[in-house]
């Protein structure tokens, strides 16, 4: 009876996978079986939307696709933040939101930017004074959720005082943008840049190759209307004496 329910489960599952277009497509980006025909697709898409003539079947692969990086990212329950945000871009309002602080607090590129206001702060040692840094990628390998979630913005330290304590007001703006392959081809030269490697379960065994996923295909789903740019602004304070 057990092995009758798990031959039932098992071709049950291998059904779904086969008829459901979003679970097809999640079977292949985490395993990587599959994955030179979605690689194609991926790279036939990319050249279209260079050479702006996206079909309205490139919209709906970009939609299913990163609709299901959203979802398998938010499954992993590592990438809680970078799902979050994905989901927010695709649902197209542009609201501003807020993301947790530890993504910054724990980036190294972040955490240089705030060393070096805090040193130059503690110099002026003044109420109400403040510095910017300038704008740079926030993104970083470690924690993996800012390596996806965090882009390019500017960090604000602010002294203030609250009951007599000294603290210093961090302020983090970050739009939340994906280039366009203009943007790629306006920075680099070229269209075929800003590549990022994606893992899959072959690749971890090391027989087989990752996804690689060109940064402009983001851009193109604002380009396309499918979704739309927003703010993420986030503060905090920290303790401060100077």
């Amino acid at each position: 009876m057990m092995k009758k329910l798990l031959v039932i489960s098992i071709l049950t599952l291998v059904s779904l996978i086969a008829l459901v277009p979003h679970l097809r497509l999640a079977f292949t980006i985490g395993t990587g079986i599959g994955l030179n025909s979605l690689q194609k697709q991926i790279e036939d898409t990319q050249s279209r939307a260079i050479k702006g003539q996206i079909t309205e079947g490139d919209k709906e692969f970009l939609v299913r696709f990163y609709q299901t990086m959203a979802y398998g990212a938010q499954l992993t329950f590592v990438l809680p933040e970078s799902a979050r945000l994905m989901h927010h871009y695709l649902d197209g309002s542009g609201a501003t939101t807020s993301i947790d602080k530890a993504l910054y607090t724990e980036s190294a590129r972040v955490i240089a930017k705030m060393s070096t206001i805090k040193k130059n702060l503690r110099a002026i040692c003044k109420i109400g004074e403040s510095l910017t840094s300038e704008r740079f990628d926030m993104g970083h390998g470690y924690p993996l959720d800012a390596h996806f979630a965090l882009y390019f913005g500017t960090i604000k330290g602010t002294i203030v005082e609250q009951d007599g304590v000294k603290n210093i007001n961090w302020e983090v703006k970050m739009p939340w943008k994906w280039p366009t392959y203009a943007d790629i081809k306006k920075t680099y030269g070229t269209y075929y840049k800003e590549i990022i490697p994606f893992p899959n379960a072959l690749s971890f065994l090391g027989i087989g190759k990752p996804m690689w996923l060109p940064n402009g295909l983001g851009g193109e789903l604002e380009k396309q209307g499918l979704a739309k740019t927003f703010n993420v602004d986030t503060s905090w304070h920290e303790r401060f004496s100077c």
